[in-house]
């Protein structure tokens, strides 16, 4: 789908990517994230709306009546260009005879694919897909609601599990409550996380998320920081808390354990370009251009059109006169973005690798 020049509500927080870089590969195509869906031509679901199915209905009935297209996370990724399309079987079932075979609403279907876990990079639906809706409808059958079952897929993916339903991996937890087994975690299916097996309480992670978000946006950092400790300790893998920790931390100017942050969210997850962009941010402050270089290197290598990394690597390289591998990161930033004040200075930092290339011959 083209993403260019519109306008995209939506409901929900995003867990894939942080908000800015959804907002900043928008930017660069013209468009723009909002929470008014009176203003959008599209909407997204966020996952953090898995808990608040009665405000997603009423946001994709306002959809269908203005005619706005509907939109998962995962598939807003691939819209970016942020994440690659993943082979599948046929898709040869469509929503109304996945629903008659699987014995789940219409309604049901839609918001399970509208959260990634029915269906995939193109339209229709396939034998998996099957397996998981018949997975969730036993589990409907004996009494969970389809939010607790979509916000227990989420968190069991975020742990690590791929196809939890496929699997039948929910099972009775000692309390009668269906949880699924995640490491040394019980995962309950309203999406919240137990301590370490043993230990009591029963903290909801996305309440806490919520908490800690609206806590940054209105700069409470110190707050922001005690809500971010208490994730970790509950799910200490999560390498989106850890990174958002460190943004909590490089916001009240605590450099150290900012990068103590960053860095355990790198190790968590290797391939989390935002993570080594903060990162290499933070070391370029305290003057070690050496190690800013090596993060920005390891960005740009998880994720290729990560447009603020290229920039900003070409950057260093050209400040230690290493034209040649400066220029081709500024090629690459211009065809991300031909067009903005930032893709000016991209053309002049190429004309000065030019210069670069050229005084050696001119000597």
């Amino acid at each position: 789908m083209d993403l260019s020049g519109v306008t995209i509500g939506t409901v929900g927080r995003l867990r894939l990517l942080p908000r800015w870089r959804v907002a900043a590969e928008l930017g660069r195509r013209g468009s723009a994230l909002t929470n008014r869906l009176s203003k959008a031509q599209g909407i997204v679901i966020g996952y953090g709306a898995a808990s608040r199915l009665e405000t997603v209905s009423a946001a994709l009935a306002e959809a269908e009546r203005r005619g706005l297209w509907q939109m998962s996370e995962q598939r807003l990724r691939r819209a970016l260009g942020l994440a690659e399309k993943t082979p599948a079987a046929p898709r040869t079932l469509t929503a109304a005879s996945l629903a008659r075979q699987s014995g789940l609403a219409a309604d049901a279907v839609r918001l399970l694919e509208l959260f990634d876990i029915l269906g995939g990079d193109d339209d229709g639906f396939d034998f998996q897909d099957l397996v998981a809706a018949r997975q969730a409808r036993r589990l409907l059958s004996g009494g969970a609601s389809l939010a607790a079952v979509i916000s227990a897929v989420l968190t069991a993916r975020e742990r690590g599990v791929e196809s939890p339903l496929v699997r039948s991996q929910f099972h009775l937890s000692a309390d009668g409550a269906l949880a699924l087994s995640v490491g040394g975690y019980l995962a309950e299916l309203d999406g919240q996380m137990r301590l370490p097996l043993g230990d009591a309480g029963n903290p909801s992670l996305e309440l806490l998320y919520d908490e800690a978000a609206r806590a940054e946006e209105e700069a409470r950092w110190p707050e922001a920081e005690a809500i971010y400790h208490r994730i970790i300790a509950i799910a200490p893998r999560d390498a989106v808390a850890h990174f958002n920790l460190g943004n909590v931390l490089s916001a009240k100017g605590d450099a150290a354990p900012a990068i103590q942050a960053f860095a355990r969210a790198v190790s968590l997850e290797p391939r989390f370009a935002e993570a080594w962009f903060n990162l290499a941010h933070l070391h370029e402050r305290r003057d070690d251009a050496q190690q800013a270089r090596q993060c920005l290197e390891r960005a740009v290598a998880a994720d290729a059109r990560f447009a603020d990394a290229l920039y900003n690597l070409a950057r260093l390289y050209l400040a230690a006169e290493e034209a040649e591998l400066a220029a081709p990161l500024f090629e690459r930033y211009l065809t991300l973005d031909p067009s903005s004040a930032w893709a000016e200075r991209a053309r002049q930092g190429l004309q000065l690798c030019r210069m670069l290339r050229q005084a050696p011959e001119q000597r």
